[in-house]
């Protein structure tokens, strides 16, 4: 088995470190079957170097690849994953059948799909908990389903925010079938948030 750690020690520097897609590249991680992956404090940017370095954010550079590919176990704490435009389902993340995904305060924002879960898609038999993480501003442009979270496996949230995401069925969350799970928690003294999440479907809900 493979474990790899990326770590930013946030006491040895008062910059975030960012780490971006080079065009032409794939996914940027891809974690296979038996494989581990944690990922603590760092940006990862779906620009390109020369979107980066510009500052761009409207008509990026697209790609067939989502940014993360998960068929083993991932952890993502304190993780930023933005601007990914993807041709196909889960730009950000794409978390394989069961792989084991866990994210702690991570932001997922400003990423944008032509198919399902700009930000996250939870194939079959894949398990994903999710506590103190955002959802910003999502899209699903086809438009298709679950603008930021597609689950057809089992999903599990803690008091998450979803703001401003936006598909056709389902702007924030889509539960694709009866065998889909999906548990949102919260607290009288601590709730997730859902605001501003649009479907353009008018009999859907957001």
């Amino acid at each position: 088995d493979e474990n790899i750690l990326i770590n930013v020690d946030e006491s040895l520097s008062d910059d975030t470190v960012t780490i971006n897609r080079k065009t032409g590249f794939g996914n940027m991680f891809t974690v296979n079957s038996g494989g581990r992956l944690t990922a603590q404090g760092v940006v990862m940017d779906g620009r390109t170097t020369e979107e980066l370095v510009q500052g761009k954010t409207e008509g990026l550079v697209g790609s067939s690849y989502s940014l993360i590919v998960c068929n083993g176990t991932l952890n993502l704490d304190d993780v930023t994953v933005r601007y990914v435009v993807r041709t196909g389902n889960g730009g950000a993340l794409y978390a394989g059948e069961n792989s084991i995904v866990t994210i702690n305060g991570a932001i997922f924002s400003d990423n944008q799909v032509t198919g399902q879960a700009a930000a996250l898609y939870i194939d079959k038999a894949a398990e994903v908990t999710c506590t103190d993480a955002q959802f910003l501003n999502n899209k699903s442009t086809t438009p298709n389903n679950g603008g930021a979270v597609y689950c057809a496996g089992k999903f599990t949230d803690n008091y998450s925010q979803y703001i401003g995401n936006e598909a056709k069925n389902g702007g924030a969350v889509f539960v694709n079938n009866a065998s889909a799970v999906v548990t949102l928690t919260g607290t009288d003294t601590r709730k997730g948030l859902f605001k501003d999440n649009k479907s353009s479907d008018s009999s859907a809900k957001g």
